[in-house]
Order: structure tokens, then sequence, then C-alpha cells
């Protein structure tokens, strides 16, 4: 079962499936990382699968962008995380926001913005020590592929965003 939970939602999903792969590459070998779309199969019972997954995981990751933080389903995967004792809720930014500015109770609690590339080495230690505190985590190279790949992928997602924007701005619907 998962240790770290990447709660997101559908919009999102490249942006939630790089920060796994990230994730995956940078913490202690075995870690998983569950992100609904990359774990659910045909013929999943979906909502089971997902509360397995959130009570099994040690972290809750709340990947909040402007279109997720009013949506109802990260804010119910969260509020499962925040009143557990035994797991550690962490808020996740893109898209411009940032963790202090987050609805209450987010902004109380520390969070990162992911596009803060200083900050994603801390934000890898952190989460290293509440998996695995007897080890410390490897040193990022000088010219880290797997945080260039990253904000590649997170760059895909601003551009996949603004083009579900347009999209909405010409035909008053939502991208399909």
């Amino acid at each position: 079962m998962p240790e770290i939970f990447i709660s997101y939602v559908h919009q999102d999903e490249i942006a939630a499936r790089a920060l796994q792969v990230f994730l995956e590459a940078k913490l202690p070998k075995g870690s998983q990382v569950f992100a609904a779309g990359s774990r659910l199969r045909l013929g999943d019972d979906w909502l089971e699968k997902i509360r397995r997954a959130l009570k099994s995981a040690k972290i809750v990751l709340a990947l909040f962008s402007p279109e997720a933080i009013n949506r109802p389903w990260v804010n119910f995967e969260a509020g499962g995380a925040w009143f557990s004792k035994n797991k550690k809720l962490i808020p996740v930014c893109i898209g411009g926001l940032i963790p202090a500015r987050l609805p209450k109770p987010y902004s109380n609690i520390q969070g990162i913005d992911l596009e803060d590339r200083e900050s994603v080495r801390d934000f890898v230690e952190e989460l290293w020590k509440s998996l695995s505190p007897e080890q410390s985590p490897p040193r990022f190279a000088r010219r880290d592929e797997e945080v260039q790949a990253l904000y590649h992928d997170l760059a895909w997602w601003a551009r996949a965003r603004k083009a579900r924007a347009s999209y909405k701005r010409m035909t008053g619907r939502d991208a399909p």
C-alpha cells in the first residue's frame, strides 16, 4: 500500500503524474506514491481503491491549482488526512497559488509552491525524513534529471491549462 497519496482534480492529472514519477525516483527505494489516474484499472471499484490508498498513506499531498482549490474532491481527501493523527497533510501549490494564501485550514499548514525550484530539495528531504528517518536522502545532482523532467512536465501542464481556458472562452464549455 502507498506511503504517499496525491489528491488532485482531473484537470491536474499531468502535474500529479509528474509529481508521482519525481517522488518515486527521489524517495527511498520501494516507496509507493498513489495518484489515482495511474493506479485505477478497468473494472476497479475506484472509490474503494482510493479509500484504501488514503487510509494506508502516511502523507497526503493535496495538489492545489486554481481549478482544484474550490472543488470538493481535493478538500474531501485532504480532510481525511487533516482529521487523522497518523497522517501528515502537505498542501502542494501549482498555477500561481501560494501556500500562505490558501483558504483556512490549509494556510495554517506548512506547504510548498511546487513551482519554486529552490524548495523542491527541502520538500524531498522532509518527505524522506517522514518515510525513512534513519537514512539521509542522496544529494541532488547539479543538473538533476528528475528535477528537469518534473519542471518540463509542469510546463506541459501549464500549456494544457491555457488551452483548456482558451477552449472554454471560445465555446463556453469545458474542454472534453
